[in-house]
């Protein structure tokens, strides 16, 4: 197991890398607690976040590009009509992924995961039209945009 990662010859360790962290990112003050339980996820994701806001206004965007993963949900309403609502693609930076399917069996490779993930789900949602009574719609989630990797060389 490495103690520690190279930059620029010198090494820095997990915990100087942590310090970096909260000083960029003061919402994440919490990973100050060493004694604390931490979310991978949610290390990771900040961790992207405070190198994309260190970076120069113009490189930011391309940065994120780097991991973004656009989603797009329908949703079809269980009313005699079956209206449907697609919502506007929302951006994450980690695509979260079960390792467990709905039945409790283990998940073993990445595909199934993400179709874990995105397979249809019946969801608490009122619908939009007025006149249906409608509290319940079939969610539909699809991966509409993914990371944009060109490097010119």
């Amino acid at each position: 197991m490495f103690s520690s990662i190279i930059f620029h010859s010198q090494p820095i360790q997990p915990i100087a890398i942590r310090d970096r962290l909260v000083d960029a990112v003061p919402a994440v003050v919490g990973f100050k607690d060493g004694d604390r339980h931490h979310d991978a996820q949610e290390w990771v994701t900040n961790l992207m976040d405070a190198v994309g806001d260190l970076l120069p206004h113009e490189l930011r965007q391309q940065w994120r590009n780097l991991f973004n993963v656009g989603i797009t949900a329908e949703y079809t309403c269980d009313g005699p009509e079956q209206h449907r609502v697609i919502k506007d693609q929302s951006m994450k930076s980690v695509l979260s992924v079960p390792v467990m399917d709905e039945d409790e069996r283990p998940i073993f490779n990445i595909i199934a995961a993400i179709e874990e993930e995105l397979r249809l789900q019946w969801v608490p949602r009122t619908c939009d039209d007025r006149k249906c009574k409608s509290e319940v719609s079939a969610e539909h989630s699809t991966i509409t945009s993914c990371p944009e990797v060109s490097l010119s060389i």
